[in-house]
């Protein structure tokens, strides 16, 4: 009796081409697009985005240490002069924007200085150019902690 069945349903099954081609056909031929394409692309999304200058609206250039800014641009970044920072990041004027108090150059001798990152949440775009600075900031930080300990003999 189950095998009866069995035989009529397959039967059925084979019979009914877009049963097949939904089924077997398009997950074959979709499937590995999918899985080898879309990282292929993306990747040379990356790629190309790193290799790209990129401009960076900047309040505050002027307090920026000469190291970091050569780190900024061996990270291609291009600075740029800029007031109201948010705005011009929200206007895709520029896809990432850092703001730098004046006082940075005597916090990052003491060790807490801070600066502020602008960017777009939504967007891959800003988001890759963040992490060029992000990147470059944190080369710098690590640049100073090891001048204090080599100034400190460790």
């Amino acid at each position: 009796m189950v095998w009866h069945v069995l035989r009529r349903e397959l039967l059925s099954t084979l019979r009914d081409r877009r049963a097949l081609v939904s089924s077997l056909l398009v997950p074959l031929l979709i499937l590995p697009f999918v899985m080898l394409g879309l990282p292929l692309l993306l990747g040379g999304l990356f790629e190309r985005e790193q290799a790209t200058v990129t401009k960076v609206g900047v309040s505050g250039l002027s307090n920026l240490p000469p190291e970091l800014v050569s780190l900024l641009e061996t990270e291609n970044v291009s600075l740029v002069e800029t007031e109201n920072l948010q705005q011009a990041v929200e206007a895709d004027t520029y896809s990432a924007a850092l703001e730098v108090p004046e006082t940075f150059a005597n916090e990052a001798a003491a060790g807490n200085a801070e600066v502020t990152l602008y960017l777009k949440q939504n967007s891959l775009r800003s988001q890759l150019n963040a992490e060029k600075l992000e990147d470059a900031i944190d080369r710098y930080a690590q640049e100073l902690v090891a001048e204090r300990l080599a100034a400190a003999g460790l």
